[in-house]
């Protein structure tokens, strides 16, 4: 036992237990009440079968302080760990454990009541769990490492005791709390929670909680404001926007948000590019989701008709609005995510947006929410007060009563024995029978008249 000594060094120290005596639940070494700079090392125990635990580091208020294990052997030594550190500390280093319960029946190699133990290299046989780290339990070994750290880095600035810095050159910065730069050079985190990775060029994540992936002099968010803000794959972009995630070039001068060349919005779900968007299927129609008036589902290549609001088979003398497609490469109105009315709309359809003040409460080490925490005020859609999120949603596409309709483009419809390629057709129950000029035109058939089905299939164009 080491108790209230200062600079004691113990080292290559053999204990080997007597089998037949009883410990009374007591550990074969303990270090407690205010024991400072501490050293164990090439500590051998065995053979203490009846012990609580080879090794007990003490906590609570009269706890020691800077205290380092290493290179420690144990065989068949403590009922329940091979080594316990109590609670409240936070200058406890273990390195190189080897723990062997012959049996199996030992609980933990190494435990340690809080995260801010200093722990590595642990080899384990026989225990339940290897280590057990502020309550969590871990199967395999792992290595905990508080403090900031520079690793395969020539090199580079954490700044905090979580910030970090991997494999990267020419001068990188972790700047501030939980930061983290990986595989770059000349790059920044400085909003708290910000990470660069892969980039290049004097790209900084300024904002809050967010990211650089693949660039170079690139810009994400604002000092002090702009929370979680991303720039992907891209070269002199500045995203000075929240809650997006852009994408850009810039062939030469300052990090721009100009060079923007896409934008996802998860505020509002906007999507915004300024090229081409392109269908690498073969789809090729443009359609929406309608509500057939009967509440059943209509067969693919019908024709259909409005009525009211809702669609039904098209009769002769109808306007045809478009075929029901399964070759959609466009499809709107399937509400896919919530009902429709979740958030309340102006006259015209359009969401009523109004600014809200969002709190982002801060978390210990060991999960537990913390008074303190982060404000943010955001234009959010005001909700609807009638919406239920514990309610069920299924959405569009998973209900019979919503089909989908081809608008205009290349689509299959059902047809009579009598159309041929380069007609144009009318409706008669639903089938493209042939007609004057009109919005619908035979391209080509696809499949002859079946008289058993009662129709054909002919790929049209719709305008």
């Amino acid at each position: 036992m080491i108790s209230a000594y200062t600079n004691v060094s113990i080292t290559n120290f053999t204990a080997i237990g007597d089998l037949s005596y009883d410990f009374g639940n007591t550990p074969v070494i303990a270090i407690q009440y205010k024991a400072k700079n501490v050293s164990l090392n090439g500590i051998n125990v065995s053979r203490f079968h009846n012990a609580s635990d080879a090794i007990i580091v003490f906590g609570g208020g009269n706890r020691g302080d800077h205290i380092s294990l290493s290179n420690i052997h144990i065989y068949d030594a403590g009922k329940n760990n091979g080594i316990y550190v109590g609670s409240g500390h936070s200058n406890v280093s273990i390195s190189n454990v080897n723990a062997i319960n012959s049996k199996g029946e030992g609980e933990n190699a190494v435990e340690a009541a809080t995260n801010s133990v200093n722990i590595s290299g642990v080899s384990v046989t026989g225990y339940k769990d290897a280590v057990r780290s502020g309550g969590v339990a871990y199967k395999e070994p792992i290595t905990v490492i508080k403090g900031g750290a520079r690793i395969a880095s020539s090199t580079g600035a954490p700044s905090t005791e979580q910030s970090i810095i991997l494999a990267s050159t020419s001068s990188p910065t972790a700047s501030a709390s939980k930061t983290m730069v990986a595989a770059s050079s000349n790059s920044h985190a400085v909003g708290e929670g910000a990470i660069v990775l892969g980039s290049a060029g004097n790209s900084r994540a300024q904002g809050p909680r967010s990211g650089i992936l693949s660039s170079s002099g690139a810009v994400a968010g604002q000092s002090g404001g702009a929370f979680s803000s991303m720039v992907l794959a891209s070269n002199l972009v500045a995203n000075p926007n929240g809650y997006s995630v852009v994408g850009g070039y810039g062939a030469s001068g300052n990090p721009s948000s100009a060079n923007i060349k896409w934008e996802l919005n998860s505020r509002t779900g906007t999507v915004r590019a300024a090229g081409t968007l392109s269908s690498a299927q073969t789809f090729t129609d443009y359609a929406e989701y309608f509500e057939s008036i009967d509440g059943n589902p209509i067969a693919t290549g019908l024709l259909v008709t409005l009525d009211g609001d809702k669609i039904r088979v098209a009769e002769e003398g109808d306007d045809i609005l478009g075929a029901i497609s399964e070759t959609a490469g466009v499809v709107l109105g399937e509400s896919a995510l919530y009902w429709q009315g979740r958030y309340l709309t102006n006259e015209f359809g359009g969401m009523v947006y109004e600014p809200q003040t969002i709190r982002t409460y801060d978390v210990d080490e060991g999960g537990n929410t913390l008074p303190t925490y982060t404000e943010e005020v955001v234009e959010l859609p005001l909700e609807n007060p009638q919406y239920d999120p514990s309610l069920p949603y299924t959405p569009r596409s998973k209900r019979q009563e919503w089909n989908i309709v081809g608008l205009t483009g290349q689509i299959h419809v059902r047809v009579s024995d009598s159309v041929q390629p380069g007609d144009y057709v009318k409706a008669n129950g639903g089938i493209g029978v042939p007609g004057e000029n009109g919005p619908i035109k035979v391209m080509r058939l696809t499949k002859a008249y079946d008289e058993d089905k009662g129709y054909g299939v002919a790929l049209c164009f719709i305008k």
